[in-house]
């Protein structure tokens, strides 16, 4: 009789330890959860906000709406507004060349190129 209350008595340690453990891993998941709920917490994430947008867009809604989104971003850059009311054509290819260092990547997560100016002019139409 003494090894069969030994064996219960190890089970039943055995199974408070499982317990403590999955209520731990449950913590950690919403933990996880939570850091990734949008909008994200700013002070969590290392993404710039207009980039997390731009990422909550594309794996939650739909490319078009990430690439309006894009878009609009652009348009509303600081390199944009410089390159689209310089006067020189070298000045122009700065702003250009730094518009599309500083977006490609973006781009690249669409799955396209990076648009010429032309292109990008009537899409803000």
């Amino acid at each position: 009789m003494g090894t069969l209350e030994f064996i219960i008595a190890v089970f039943v340690i055995l199974q408070v330890i499982l317990f403590f453990k999955l209520w731990r891993m449950a913590d950690n998941v919403n933990e996880i959860v939570k850091k990734m709920r949008f909008p994200y917490n700013k002070s969590e994430s290392s993404y710039p906000e207009q980039y997390s947008k731009f990422l909550f867009l594309l794996y939650n809604k739909s490319r078009c709406d990430a690439r309006e989104y894009l878009i609009k971003v652009m348009w509303g850059s600081r390199d944009m507004n410089s390159m689209v009311s310089c006067d020189k054509a070298k000045d122009f290819e700065t702003y250009y060349y730094s518009l599309k260092l500083k977006y490609k990547s973006w781009f690249d997560k669409l799955g396209e190129e990076f648009p010429l100016f032309d292109d990008l002019k009537k899409e803000k139409k």
